[in-house]
């Protein structure tokens, strides 16, 4: 969010429903809207208002169950999404294919918890009326998280995103380094709050991007276990 020249404000919101047929495999559901303020922002027009912007399937698996000297675990996820808005309220088609691999350890044990995040995103959209694009983003992504009591835990974050033209990357777009601080708290065995917000502090090939990338990110997570 809070792209410039101009203003350029986006919320997400979204509602998740998780099974996990055994311990190894996690399917979700998600709704998802989102909340835009648009002002002076080039070649986007003014824009204010709420919508429900489409669906999504995640499909996790445990390739490395946890455990060494670190308690390492090795994760893969596959969430197929569909929207239907696009910036200002444009309605259209959006189809992605996240994949998401995540490595997590324990460097001291229930201490010191850190985590490695290599994201592809291909996506394929089309405004109404217009000819369809492909393009897609790579996101390395690295974090350390300190548990200062058995509640409460604070770390730091680094992301480092590309965007190109083409499914398969085919011509490169532009980079952004982000940077910031996140949180987690589990209130109890069912209930926890997360969140995190990174700053983009370089940007590729003139930095700060903001063509490309927005200027913050921020994101915050209510998870209840029932």
């Amino acid at each position: 969010m809070f792209k410039r020249p101009g203003r350029f404000a986006f919320v997400e919101q979204e509602a998740i429903l998780e099974f996990t047929p055994n311990a190894r495999l996690g399917v979700e559901f998600g709704l998802h809207a989102f909340g835009q303020s648009i002002r002076g922002v080039p070649d986007t027009p003014n824009y204010s208002g709420v919508n429900l912007s489409g669906i999504s399937n995640e499909w996790r698996y445990v390739v490395v169950p946890r455990g060494g000297a670190w308690e390492t675990q090795a994760t893969l996820t596959l969430t197929p999404q569909w929207a239907s808005l696009f910036e200002g309220g444009a309605p259209g088609q959006d189809f992605a294919l996240p994949l998401l691999f995540i490595l997590d350890a324990q460097p001291i044990a229930r201490r010191l918890y850190a985590d490695l995040n290599l994201l592809y995103e291909p996506d394929v959209s089309r405004e109404r009326g217009e000819a369809w694009t492909r393009t897609s983003a790579f996101t390395a992504s690295g974090a350390l998280s300190w548990r200062f009591t058995p509640a409460a835990m604070l770390g730091a974050q680094l992301d480092f995103a590309n965007a190109f033209d083409g499914l398969a990357a085919q011509n490169w777009r532009g980079s952004a380094l982000f940077l910031g601080p996140t949180f987690h708290y589990q209130f109890n065995d069912n209930v926890d709050l997360s969140g995190a917000w990174t700053q983009q502090v370089a940007g590729w090939p003139q930095g700060p991007n903001l063509t490309e990338f927005t200027r913050s990110r921020a994101k915050l997570r209510l998870e209840i276990d029932f």
